[in-house]
């Protein structure tokens, strides 16, 4: 059940880019998201990610996202942790392959939010120049 949960709310991440629906979008994550493991031990909250977001899809930046595995990590009554390698792909094609642990919670209203990521990897692939960011105290 966990494993469909995830991979129905990955699924419907991937459709609202490629739509370009930000309401869509930011109804998969929750208002207490935090995402940890930016350049510069940076932090992004629900503000954050809105605000990246929606520049992104209204300038046409990011054209989709992919994901690549799932590996549960833990799982609770009403939470679901799990690591996943997103590929973010820019409209000028570059690609960000970003690996991450995540955390959905079922929220109040009964809707599966994201409320944590963890960002432990990333490399931008063909088309750009190759950079990479690792995770300071591996698992």
């Amino acid at each position: 059940m966990s494993e469909l949960v995830i991979r129905e709310w990955l699924e419907r991440l991937a459709e609202t880019v490629a739509r370009r629906d930000l309401d869509g979008h930011m109804a998969l994550i929750s208002k207490k998201v935090y995402v940890y493991g930016l350049p510069g031990d940076k932090t992004v909250d629900y503000a954050g990610w809105r605000l990246r977001r929606e520049n992104e899809l209204r300038k046409g930046l990011l054209a989709g996202l992919r994901h690549n595995g799932v590996t549960i990590r833990n799982i609770g009554l009403r939470r679901v942790g799990f690591n996943t390698t997103e590929t973010l792909v820019a409209a000028s094609g570059h690609e960000v392959a970003v690996n991450k642990d995540m955390i959905l919670e079922q929220e109040e209203d009964g809707q599966w939010r994201l409320v944590e990521e963890k960002i432990l990897h990333w490399q931008v692939r063909p088309g750009g120049a190759r950079h990479e960011q690792k995770e300071k105290d591996p698992p």
